[in-house]
């Protein structure tokens, strides 16, 4: 089991050979074999094991909490209650 320096140096590694300031959790577990398990038992999120590492840690464009219950609130409120994600996709939003 790799350990929390082994996994740094593999990313940084990774991320100069394939000439990128990112490297994500698909092309690590190809290119080195190892799984984000790994890489999870060390750090919090895939993100902050990038940064740790000296990369760009990518931005996925996630919605504010606060954004994201009420967008839910509505979307309960449509649906008559919590529901499915097949009912979800099916409302008039």
């Amino acid at each position: 089991m790799p350990g929390k320096k082994a996994l740094l140096q593999t990313a940084k590694e990774l991320a100069r050979r394939l000439g990128q300031e990112s490297i994500s959790k698909s092309a690590f577990k190809r290119e080195a074999g190892i799984s984000d398990w790994h890489v999870l038992k060390h750090f919090d999120s895939w993100n902050q094991f990038v940064a740790a590492a000296g990369l760009v840690p990518r931005d996925h464009g996630l919605i504010p909490d606060d954004e994201l219950f009420e967008a839910m609130h509505r979307a309960f409120h449509a649906a008559g209650g919590v529901t499915t994600c097949l009912k979800l996709g099916k409302l008039p939003l």
